[in-house]
């Protein structure tokens, strides 16, 4: 994001399929379940520029944010 109120982009981005839209298509009767995990043990790739990586990892903050 381009500042702290989080509604601007610093560049043009691109909106991708939501995976908690699947079990809408599904038949009511369908199975749905969900895992969770601790942020540390999930997948999260970084898009980040380096400078600003370290900054969120010198801060403690998750660099999917």
């Amino acid at each position: 994001y381009a500042d702290a109120s989080r509604t601007v982009f610093k560049k043009s981005t691109r909106l991708e399929c939501m995976m908690q839209d699947y079990p809408k298509g599904l038949d009511a009767t369908a199975k749905v379940g969900f895992t969770t995990l601790e942020v540390w043990a999930a997948y999260s790739p970084v898009k980040n520029h380096p400078d600003e990586a370290r900054k969120k990892h010198e801060s403690g903050d998750p660099s999917h944010r």
